[in-house]
Protein backbone atom coordinates (compact mmCIF):
# COMPACT_ATOMS: atom_id res chain seq x y z
CA UNK A 1 0.00 0.00 0.00
CA UNK A 2 2.71 2.50 0.99
CA UNK A 3 4.76 1.73 -2.11
CA UNK A 4 1.82 2.47 -4.37
CA UNK A 5 1.21 5.76 -2.59
CA UNK A 6 4.83 6.89 -2.84
CA UNK A 7 5.05 6.00 -6.53
CA UNK A 8 1.75 7.79 -7.18
CA UNK A 9 2.97 10.80 -5.18
CA UNK A 10 6.31 10.90 -7.01
CA UNK A 11 4.58 10.61 -10.39
CA UNK A 12 2.15 13.42 -9.61
CA UNK A 13 5.03 15.67 -8.50
CA UNK A 14 6.90 14.92 -11.74
CA UNK A 15 3.80 15.59 -13.82
CA UNK A 16 3.18 18.87 -11.97
CA UNK A 17 6.80 19.95 -12.45
CA UNK A 18 6.67 19.20 -16.18
CA UNK A 19 3.35 21.03 -16.48
CA UNK A 20 4.79 24.04 -14.65
CA UNK A 21 7.85 24.09 -16.95
CA UNK A 22 5.63 23.84 -20.03
CA UNK A 23 3.42 26.68 -18.81
CA UNK A 24 6.35 28.96 -17.92
CA UNK A 25 8.00 28.28 -21.30
CA UNK A 26 4.71 29.09 -23.03
CA UNK A 27 4.45 32.36 -21.10
CA UNK A 28 8.05 33.26 -21.94
CA UNK A 29 7.40 32.67 -25.63
CA UNK A 30 4.26 34.78 -25.42
CA UNK A 31 5.97 37.79 -23.86
CA UNK A 32 9.30 37.64 -25.72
Amino acid sequence: MKNYFSVDYYFSINTYAELKITISQGLENQYL
